[in-house]
């Protein structure tokens, strides 16, 4: 799960996602179907949070840790360099209902602890081209008050629960273009929670979906959903941050 000094990435597969809603009543407006592109809009227009069941089958088992899924595809060229910005939370829910585990409903409640609609931090991203030639994410962080940290890029970090440490691998990393100045980006990783003496404590997933939309040269509105879950795939909160940034260099 993340630490929420740390936040990962999800799918598009296929045609956009059509919300169709149902028919209205006699003298009612007749409202368009909602267009949705690719996982951000997915689950910010609705959707339940859903893992998918195929990152299940290998269980908490040690070879489950050394999995790990590179970049499948680059990002667009336009995205390289170093950039600035803000964002704001747009979008929170948590879901307790779903859990019984005492860890799991602590850490719940320090993320009602930690954030809250409308709070906004400030945005870091840097893309780079890797040894492979394939423009990706080289580091990013979202800053809020209090020395809180959001990081999309997959580290070793201190977990939300205070005592914990997270050791993610990473088991999904998609980008997909959802039109010619759109891109999305889907990673998940497995997390494992350990103690001071790397003892288990915990199991979980992270998954972080961010959409880049190029609106000017040095421009970019982003969205980034975040969404934890527990080792079954139950969600435990989700997030949507909105913004905008500007690109300060381009090396």
């Amino acid at each position: 799960m993340s630490s929420l000094k740390k936040v990962a990435f999800v799918l598009a597969f296929g045609l956009p996602f059509i919300f169709h809603a149902t028919a209205p009543a006699y003298g009612q407006e007749i409202k368009q179907p909602k267009v949705l592109y690719g996982r951000v809009e997915e689950i910010a227009g609705g959707g339940e949070p859903r893992l998918p069941q195929e990152l299940l089958r290998g269980g908490t088992g040690q070879d489950t840790w050394r999995l790990g899924v590179d970049q499948a595809a680059s990002l667009p060229p336009a995205l390289k360099g170093e950039w600035d910005g803000s964002v704001k939370i747009t979008q929170m829910d948590t879901y307790p209902d779903l859990h019984r585990e005492p860890y799991c409903l602590r850490f719940i409640e320090e993320i009602k602890n930690s954030f809250r609609l409308g709070k906004t931090g400030r945005l870091t991203l840097k893309f780079q081209l890797g040894p492979d030639g394939k423009l990706r994410v080289a580091s990013s962080d979202v800053w809020f008050a209090h020395g809180l940290r959001v990081q999309l890029t997959t580290h070793v970090s201190p977990a939300l629960v205070p005592g914990g440490t997270n050791l993610p691998t990473t088991v999904k990393n998609d980008v997909q273009e959802l039109g010619a100045d759109r891109v999305e980006q889907v990673r998940i990783d497995q997390v494992r929670i350990v103690d001071g003496w790397r003892r288990a404590i915990h199991y979980g997933f992270t998954e972080v979906s961010a959409v880049y939309q190029i609106v000017a040269p040095k421009r970019m509105r982003i969205k980034i959903l975040n969404v934890d879950y527990d080792q079954s795939g139950k969600p435990l909160w989700k997030t949507l941050m909105e913004g905008e940034a500007r690109r300060w260099s381009s090396g």
